[in-house]
């Protein structure tokens, strides 16, 4: 009777544990994150009494998750995917709605423009018609103006949120790395019995991640997850975890970069994010938001170079050659404003390069970078910043640059509106 009762109470604890594990899936069963437990049970060792071995109850071998490696590694796929995408259809249809829009978009403006215009081409003599067409010349502008700078607040925005998102990928890489070291603890106290609830935090922050940018977590010794983003940084190894951050970018300033820092070292990784939140917004900022600012300020300096070349063969109320109906594209002030420099550029930074612009036809909607690769001071390259285009030029600038920073780097703005 002892023996049997011993199996007995085996028994009762064992499923005492398995309804303890039943109700901790049930009071979870609406927690994000968390994986069903099972109860796997070994039999205990037998004992030989009387010449037989007989029984000797049941024990609980182990506490484990109802996981998938494989669904899990590609629902955190497909979460970066998704949240891309749906960062930049977002984003692009505030642009669409703004340029599509008939009180705020450019092609009303310049119809009406052009209707006035029309009206002053049928009574030439007609002051009326001449001031309405100034009036509507000047709302164009404005509407150019309005437009362009609602396109800079939206890169305002992106800048902003760039800034957050970065800090809460550099914040769940420390929870990241904190857990791993828990988890490797916790299967030493264990004998590698699994924390099944701290192996679903980890899963749900890696998760969490993916939906701010693409990830790749690797398993390190069956404990430790290392995680890697954008094209293979190392945002977390083992329990350390480095720091992905925002700053005003090297090429343009009024662009933040994303710069990632491990210890003492500090590199722009803009260009290698991808996936997720951040990388929808840089796909925005790159395929939409960029080339919408662009084709802006070429549409308007087209507008202006053409309308002009056309006034000045005519002649005014009183008879005199006609001039410039839209300010100067080509003034200094806004020549200046179409250059910015790279902030990597070797001290002094005291070049002075200013763009004209001859034939608007010519534009496009790209940006283009300059370098001095030398020889010499007077041989520059420019390629464009959105292709496979280059071009080797000799010139003699009004001032050289220095022979100490043979490596310039110049980002051309062609895109400046002005009218």
């Amino acid at each position: 009777m002892g023996d049997l009762l011993g199996i007995g109470i085996t028994g009762l604890k064992a499923q005492q544990t398995a309804l303890t594990v039943t109700g901790h899936n049930i009071t979870n069963a609406g927690t994000e994150g968390y994986s069903r437990q099972t109860v796997n049970f070994n039999e205990n060792t037998p004992q030989f009494i009387g010449g037989v071995w007989t029984g000797n109850g049941v024990s609980v071998d182990t506490i484990k998750r109802v996981y998938d490696e494989f669904l899990t590694e590609q629902m955190q796929r497909d979460t970066s995917i998704f949240n891309e995408f749906d960062t930049l259809s977002l984003n692009a249809s505030q642009i669409d709605s703004l340029l599509a829009d008939a009180g705020t978009g450019i092609q009303p403006g310049i119809e009406r423009m052009f209707g006035s215009l029309q009206s002053v081409v049928d009574d030439p003599s007609s002051l009326p018609a001449r001031q309405v067409l100034i009036s509507e010349a000047n709302g164009l502008v404005d509407r150019f103006s309005s437009i362009n700078d609602r396109l800079n607040d939206q890169n305002e925005i992106i800048n902003g949120q760039m800034e957050v998102v970065a800090g809460e990928i550099s914040t769940i890489g420390n929870a990241i790395a904190e857990l791993n070291e828990q988890i490797q603890f916790a299967l030493a106290a264990s004998n590698g019995s699994p924390p099944n609830d701290m192996l679903d935090q980890r899963d749900k922050l890696i998760t969490d991640l993916s939906k701010l940018v693409s990830v790749e977590a690797v398993s390190q010794d069956g404990s430790a997850v290392n995680v890697f983003i954008g094209s293979g940084q190392a945002l977390v190894i083992g329990n350390e975890s480095n720091e992905i951050f925002a700053d005003a970018g090297n090429v343009d300033p009024s662009r933040v970069g994303l710069f990632f820092r491990k210890g003492d070292s500090v590199q722009e990784i803009t260009a290698e994010i991808k996936g997720g939140q951040l990388g929808g917004m840089l796909e925005f900022r790159e395929t939409v938001l960029n080339p919408t600012i662009n084709g802006l300020g070429r549409v308007a300096m087209s507008i202006n170079e053409t309308f002009n070349d056309q006034h000045k063969l005519g002649i005014d109320f009183e008879g005199l050659k006609g001039g410039d109906f839209f300010e100067d594209i080509n003034k200094p002030s806004s020549t200046y404003l179409r250059i910015q420099g790279d902030a990597r550029n070797e001290k002094p930074n005291d070049r002075l390069v200013s763009i004209h612009i001859n034939d608007t036809s010519e534009l496009t909607a790209d940006n283009y970078r300059m370098t001095f690769p030398g020889p010499g001071d007077f041989v520059f390259k420019i390629v464009n910043a959105g292709a496979a285009i280059s071009c080797e030029k000799s010139a003699t600038a009004k001032k050289a640059p220095s022979s100490k920073s043979p490596k310039a780097n110049i980002l051309f703005l062609f895109a400046s509106v002005t009218l």
